[in-house]
């Protein structure tokens, strides 16, 4: 939490696999928003074949926007 609050974080990434609650108690107190970025697809509801990939690219921008573009 000092490490986030110090350098002025803006967002805590974490994958799927991440407990939700060690994430939320990471960014406690610190203004630092949170993300879920899939590298692997792991979180499921992606088209099947090739088009897959795309959507989850799609997928981590969005996220990545969403969080680093959100108010303070």
């Amino acid at each position: 939490q000092r490490r986030i609050a110090a350098g002025d974080a803006v967002c805590v990434f974490a994958e799927p696999q991440a407990s939700d609650r060690l994430v939320a108690s990471l960014v406690e107190g610190t203004g630092a928003g949170t993300g879920q970025l899939d590298a692997e697809g792991s979180a499921g509801g992606l088209p099947p074949g090739a088009e897959g990939y795309f959507a989850l690219m799609r997928r981590n921008a969005r996220v990545l926007v969403d969080c680093l573009s959100r108010p303070r």
